[in-house]
């Protein structure tokens, strides 16, 4: 683990100490944030490009990369509103609506002394503070002015609020409720393709009995062995690993633009009927559709599929050194993924076109990268293809599939973290509580694995419910945090503020992720 100096908080007039958190650098979270959203979801995005054509794909591409940014931003405003105003010690949440969440005069003194004295307070009410008074709903407490001063912005500190917490504190028990359910849904479809990947893959490279449907059931099996006690580790157990996994991540993906791009120069420049031959069956870049509006609700729930990691926030940032920089954090893991992402879509999509598989490392297994030559028995195999084509065939088909036990245990620690606050409170620490919620967020998924194997399927519908995880719930809770704060007398400022931090872009990303996933749903239940 790195260990960070950071130094305490600047608008502090009474101290310039220094404090040392320990935690993540800016590198290693970046790295576990990129783990996140590098699953499965990269593996569908050059069919995602052929389905709604290279130019459309690359301005939608563009334009969730952009909403997401602004979207995750909701989320670390909201934190950093719950922390200033709930402070570390809040009661076990009771389970009716009207009593969301609630607040002492003592516990609003702790989040004062965190972020600044209230000037003006009377005597009787700095006394008042000593005594426990009677909870009051976060809705409905008297104004109280927590931070006098006009600079003070609020920060995401020490206090972990998971975001089913956010969802209840500020939607309500309704709210909650709705978000448990889409984000359950969600990530079992994710951790569902995470493993329909890794069967199909090594199933396909490495086969026991040369029989599909048992090879892919043992293997099933065989990923649910390992990633199941994975996703019972905690993030700070398992550092070395994502980060071995994320080099591992750069160099496939590095492969297969490579093969791709230097395939399709052979193929545009080679001399007609003595062309090299890098994929058998494809002779030459197919070439794809500019621009297909039929296609476009697939691929657009693909995209947004690929960049939801909001769930995972709470997780991700918990660990992080210097939380002020969350912000950033979050935005170069974007930057990073979403040039993969296009240079991935778009060259091999661009190269296959219709011969584009669902998950596209599968195209590997037929490259033997302008080596070897048709075998003479007519069966249609391929002959002394080089090792190192063979090498690399093997490692782009299999390490995507191994790659994915890096992913899938991050979204079986979010559900199960999640779950675990819906169902026992934010103040539950059992060990195995917390297991018994991670095991059942990670074993459904491989058994159900068993029954869909197509990925396309799969992310298509996950697809919709992750457009109002990644669009409406943010938003939603950002203009609510900010009421909040406003009627009960805290200033709305914090430090992850930036493009899109207002109420008119917030209300747009709600009626956007409503109209969006209506216009998917409806369109795959047509096409279906």
């Amino acid at each position: 683990m790195t260990v960070e100096t950071v130094k305490g908080d600047d608008s502090s007039k009474s101290s310039s100490s220094v404090s040392v958190r320990k935690g993540f650098s800016h590198f290693t979270a970046v790295c576990f944030t990129i783990n996140y959203l590098i699953g499965t979801g990269f593996l569908t995005l050059p069919w995602a490009f052929q389905q709604g054509g290279t130019l459309l794909s690359t301005i939608a591409l563009v334009f969730v990369v952009f909403i997401s940014n602004i979207s995750k931003n909701y989320v670390l405003e909201s934190m950093a509103r719950a922390e200033a105003m709930i402070g570390f010690s809040v009661d076990e949440l009771d389970r009716t609506e009207s009593e969301v969440v609630s607040l002492t005069r003592k516990e609003i003194k702790q989040s004062d002394s965190e972020y600044g004295s209230t000037e003006g307070a009377s005597d009787e009410e700095c006394s008042a503070e000593e005594t426990p008074q009677e909870s009051k709903p976060l809705s409905y407490m008297e104004p109280f002015s927590i931070a006098a001063r006009q600079d003070t912005k609020y920060e995401v500190k020490e206090r972990k609020f998971e975001y089913v917490e956010l969802c209840r504190i500020f939607l309500g028990v309704k709210g909650e409720i709705a978000y448990i359910t889409a984000i359950s849904v969600s990530i079992c479809a994710q951790l569902w393709g995470y493993t329909s990947v890794f069967s199909s893959a090594m199933a396909t490279t490495v086969p026991i009995q040369k029989d599909f449907g048992h090879d892919y059931t043992v293997y099933t099996l065989i990923f649910g062995s390992i990633v199941v006690p994975l996703s019972c580790l905690d993030l700070k157990e398992q550092v070395q690993f994502q980060l071995f996994l994320t080099l591992c991540r750069f160099i496939v993906i590095g492969l297969m633009v490579l093969t791709t791009f230097v395939a399709c120069v052979e193929g545009l420049t080679g001399v007609e009927g003595n062309k090299p031959v890098y994929f058998v069956g494809t002779d030459g870049p197919v070439g794809a559709k500019w621009i297909d509006f039929s296609g476009f609700y697939e691929m657009f729930s693909v995209l947004v599929y690929s960049a939801m990691f909001h769930n995972a926030i709470p997780v991700l940032s918990e660990p992080v050194a210097d939380k002020r920089t969350l912000n950033t954090i979050f935005r170069d893991a974007f930057i990073v993924c979403g040039g993969a992402f296009w240079v991935i879509g778009y060259i091999i999509a661009w190269y296959f076109g219709d011969h584009i598989e669902q998950s596209a490392n599968l195209n590997w297994e037929y490259f033997v990268g302008g080596t070897g030559r048709p075998s003479s028995n007519g069966s249609g195999d391929w002959v002394d293809v080089a090792t190192w084509a063979r090498a690399i065939s093997i490692f782009v088909v299999c390490f995507p599939a191994a790659n994915i036990l890096s992913a899938f245990p991050l979204n079986a620690i979010v559900l199960g973290n999640n779950l675990l606050i819906k169902i026992c409170g934010p103040n539950e620490t059992s060990r195995y509580k917390k297991t018994f919620f991670r095991l059942a967020s990670s074993i459904p998924p491989v058994f159900g694995a068993l029954l869909v194997r197509e990925l396309g399927i799969i992310t298509s519908y996950a697809g919709i419910l992750a457009i109002i995880t990644v669009l409406c719930f943010p938003a939603l809770m950002y203009l609510s945090s900010k009421r909040e704060a406003h009627q009960n007398g805290y200033f709305n400022s914090t430090h992850y503020e930036s493009v899109g931090s207002s109420d008119v872009s917030a209300y747009f990303m709600v009626g956007l992720g409503v109209v969006a996933s209506t216009y998917v749903l409806v369109n795959l239940l047509l096409g279906s």
